[in-house]
């Protein structure tokens, strides 16, 4: 009978822990259930942080990076490429989409405000050029009638201190107009080659500086002479302004089969690798010229003189290290833009040689109580322009007094008879050939606004 009775309470036993058992099991289950869900979510929401974290680097990478490259390109000139994105994957997104449509709204509009500014400036630019130039015209032609009036070697004297300085405000003139797409007249007569390289001399400051050595026997036609005399007249300029005051400038020339290389050579400090670089490309003439994108301060000889080569038919650099350590400047003229020296007849030579040649200015007479004396005005032997005479700490333009007696009536005669003699060719030269500081024949008024 114990039996009996043990056997239910067995039963109930193994049900008990049958049924325990099977909870456990159960609750096994749900518990790895849970985790697996847990691990699934933390997979996730890491998942997710991290695409967050791709999508704040990428607009972090769009303000700091993408956005400033993108606007200094446009701005600079370059080609517009910006660095790539950090996250390539979220390109196909809608948020990469997005960050792509920026960018481009943002190229749009800095190529819009670059060409509005441009044109600005450009307009600016001509407005100011127009109201300078018929006040230098109006200046060269009041120092004319000076020439024409006067036999006193003083006023004389100042006459061509005053035409000089009206020469340089004309070419600067001229540089900028090239930055708006003006260019320079054409003469209907060959010049030869000494008297364009002497009219670039005649155009600079520091005129005295420069040494020319030899003359080639050619001359250059009509259509490159001005063109030529204003890129020789920035090299030289150039190369005076950044070499040792008391140094020369040395003026020299190579002929060859194809042309004629006219090389300038100075005693400045040269430039660095960069800066060449750069020189080089603006003497190319090869780019398009951004008055808004030039570098501060901008090199607007270098930029003149290549735009003028490039549009002539001949070239210019500054890629060469002097004799001395300074830069070695140089024009190449091809066989194109030459004719033998021996076509151009004589007569013709002599005009052109004062028509092409800006006169240079002499030293004015310090006044002396003791004696009325005229001025002398030797003339250099390498240049073929009155030579200016320095003496101690004197300003840059004064001369020592004279005390050599001449008769001031025939000394007066015979610079006033010698410059009306220049002014006369000059402006004859210039109504004939577009050479004269105002007698411009425009080729076309090309402007640098198309893209």
């Amino acid at each position: 009978m114990t039996s009996r009775v043990l056997d239910p309470v067995l039963w109930l036993l193994t049900l008990a822990v049958v049924a325990a058992v099977a909870m456990a099991v159960r609750f096994r289950a749900a518990s790895l259930d849970g985790k697996r869900r847990v691990a699934s979510l933390e997979t996730s929401l890491r998942m997710e942080r991290a695409a967050v974290e791709a999508r704040d680097d990428e607009v972090r990478h769009l303000a700091h990076q993408q956005v400033p490259s993108l606007i200094h390109a446009v701005l600079s000139g370059q080609q517009a490429a910006t660095p790539p994105a950090l996250h390539p994957e979220l390109s196909n997104s809608d948020f990469g989409r997005a960050l792509a449509e920026v960018l481009r709204t943002v190229h749009e509009t800095t190529v819009q405000s670059a060409d509005r500014a441009e044109n600005v400036t450009r307009t600016t630019l001509g407005t100011f050029i127009r109201a300078i130039q018929p006040l230098v015209n109006e200046l060269q032609g009041a120092v004319e009638g000076m020439v024409e009036r006067h036999h006193d070697p003083k006023v004389l004297a100042d006459a061509i201190e005053i035409s000089h300085g009206g020469n340089q405000l004309a070419r600067r003139l001229q540089a900028f107009s090239v930055l708006i797409g003006s260019w320079p007249g054409r003469q209907r007569d060959p010049a030869p080659l000494i008297d364009v390289v002497r009219g670039g001399v005649s155009r600079i400051r520091d005129y005295d500086r420069i040494e020319i050595t030899g003359e080639a026997p050619f001359a250059v036609t009509s259509r490159a002479v001005e063109p030529i005399v204003l890129s020789l007249a920035e090299l030289l300029d150039n190369a005076a302004r950044h070499s040792e005051p008391g140094t020369k400038v040395q003026v020299w020339y190579v002929s060859a089969a194809n042309g004629v290389t006219v090389f300038i050579d100075d005693a400045g400090i040269g430039m660095t690798p960069e800066n060449r670089a750069n020189a080089g490309l603006l003497l190319t003439g090869g780019q398009q010229i951004w008055i808004t994108q030039m570098r501060n301060p901008p090199q607007l000889g270098f930029v003149t003189a290549g735009q003028y080569a490039a549009r002539y038919g001949f070239r210019a650099g500054a890629d060469q290290v002097s004799a001395t350590g300074g830069v070695r400047a140089w024009v190449f003229i091809p066989q194109e833009l030459l004719v033998p020296l021996s076509d151009v007849p004589k007569a013709e030579q002599a005009r052109m040689h004062a028509s092409v040649t800006a006169f240079a200015p002499a030293p004015p007479a310090e006044p002396d109580t003791a004696h009325d004396v005229p001025p002398q005005y030797p003339t250099r032997a390498d240049s073929g322009l009155p030579q200016r005479t320095r003496q101690g700490a004197r300003p840059r333009h004064a001369a020592a007094p004279v005390h050599e007696t001449q008769p001031p009536s025939d000394g007066g005669r015979a610079v006033g008879a010698f410059l009306r003699g220049v002014e006369r060719a000059g402006t004859q030269g210039g109504q004939r050939s577009g050479t004269g500081p105002h007698h411009y024949e425009e080729e076309g008024n090309h402007t640098d606004d198309e893209r």
